[in-house]
């Protein structure tokens, strides 16, 4: 959450659903919504991943959407510019950034960035541009 926080993208909404959370996540997303007036909580009761994005759609009111999970972060603060910078550009429906997978240890696991090299009907194209 924190490094959506630092993103410098001057109409970034952020929302956060608690999916029926045991632990002390709806405290510390209270706490952070007290701090960040661009932060809005959506609780419901345990219901699983995709009624939780369905949620956030539901709730926002960009023009973008961005999916983050409880263990994904953004290595730059401009990340979200940068991708609505492209998104404009192109006029593209889908903008997929760089990414890097990590073991618990720290070890870079896998890393990719682009489609380009791909044939666009093979099944390592549409696996990397749905992952």
């Amino acid at each position: 959450m924190e490094s959506v926080r630092k993103q410098d993208y001057p109409e970034l909404e952020i929302i956060l659903v608690n999916d029926g959370s045991t632990d002390r996540s709806p405290e510390i997303c209270a706490e952070s919504a007290r701090a960040d007036k661009r932060i809005h909580i959506l609780n419901q009761k345990n219901a699983g991943c995709a009624a939780s994005r369905n949620a956030g759609i539901a709730a926002a009111e960009g023009k973008y959407l961005l999916f983050l999970d409880a263990d994904d972060k953004l290595d730059e603060k401009n990340a979200i510019r940068s991708m609505v910078i492209q998104a404009e550009e192109k006029k593209a429906d889908i903008v997929i950034g760089k990414y890097h997978r990590w073991k618990e240890n720290g070890e870079s696991v896998e890393s990719g960035s682009s489609l380009e090299d791909e044939e666009p009907d093979s099944i390592a194209f549409r696996f990397k541009g749905f992952f």
